[in-house]
């Protein structure tokens, strides 16, 4: 599943829990999370997940305090519904089909340029510096 797809379903997932009393955090979205419901993401999905949200301000981090314990927690920002809105939006068939392998192709192209241009460079080099010790210690 593409992380466009993941994102989305997470979004939604949590928006339809957004009024349930929880420390938020991104075991939630994993097989920790006992729910019936739980989406069951890997752990580096679902921490992948938070960082977006967070990033795109609809999450925001606190210290929460449970049993006398403190630990790291999120509050769910639902100030930004049009950002919540698009974050919750699946991606399209266009998205799918052009877009992100046209994005995969741009990088693989750009991996492929600098490591030609590496090649180039160490070639130039090795080159350079066997003409200097030529110039510099000539064979008899």
């Amino acid at each position: 599943m593409a992380y466009t797809q993941e994102l989305a379903t997470a979004a939604n997932w949590i928006w339809e829990h957004k009024d349930e009393p929880q420390f938020w955090n991104w075991p939630v979205l994993t097989r920790h999370n006992d729910a019936e419901d739980s989406l069951n993401f890997p752990d580096t999905v679902a921490w992948n997940v938070f960082t977006i949200l967070e990033k795109r301000g609809l999450i925001d981090p606190f210290m929460a305090e449970k049993d006398g314990k403190t630990f790291p927690a999120f509050k769910l920002n639902l100030n930004n519904e049009i950002e919540w809105e698009k974050t919750k939006k699946p991606p399209t068939k266009w998205d799918t089909e052009f877009w992100e392998p046209l994005a995969r192709t741009g990088v693989n192209i750009w991996t492929f340029i600098v490591w030609i241009l590496s090649l180039v460079i160490a070639s130039g080099m090795t080159y350079g510096v066997e003409r200097l010790i030529d110039w510099r210690w000539p064979a008899p």
